[in-house]
């Protein structure tokens, strides 16, 4: 089992590196093509955005929405939780920021042992 910190360096070093908006929209659609998937999404005023790929093992719903305020990402909520659609991960950035990552509920299932190996706890939306 990896210590605290060598579990912190190895998620590092699986993120992209930080990109423009425009940039990672062309990366992603890229990686995609290749059957790979945000798992994790970061977006920092100053930095960019940088995101982890993961390939599931199943065929899964998935959407990513990035650097959104807390209205935005409130409406993005409401709607896939009421399409059946769970929230993987969330991300506030300095500036008070979400990024989050949604699958559905076999995806999530299918990615809950790969976030624990991250260090990384699935977000939970309270009401």
């Amino acid at each position: 089992m990896l210590s605290n910190d060598e579990q912190f360096l190895f998620r590092e070093s699986l993120f992209t590196p930080w990109m423009t908006a425009e940039v990672l929209q062309e990366h992603t659609e890229t990686v995609n093509r290749l059957g790979m998937i945000p798992i994790y999404s970061e977006h920092q005023p100053e930095l960019g955005f940088r995101e982890i790929y993961w390939t599931p093992n199943i065929q899964t719903y998935f959407e990513v929405r990035s650097a959104r305020t807390f209205d935005e990402f409130q409406k993005i909520a409401d709607r896939n939780l009421g399409s059946g659609h769970r929230l993987s991960t969330l991300q506030i950035s300095s500036d008070d920021r979400y990024s989050s990552v949604w699958l559905d509920e076999n995806g999530l299932l299918a990615a809950s042992g790969v976030l624990s190996s991250l260090g990384i706890t699935p977000a939970l939306i309270r009401s």
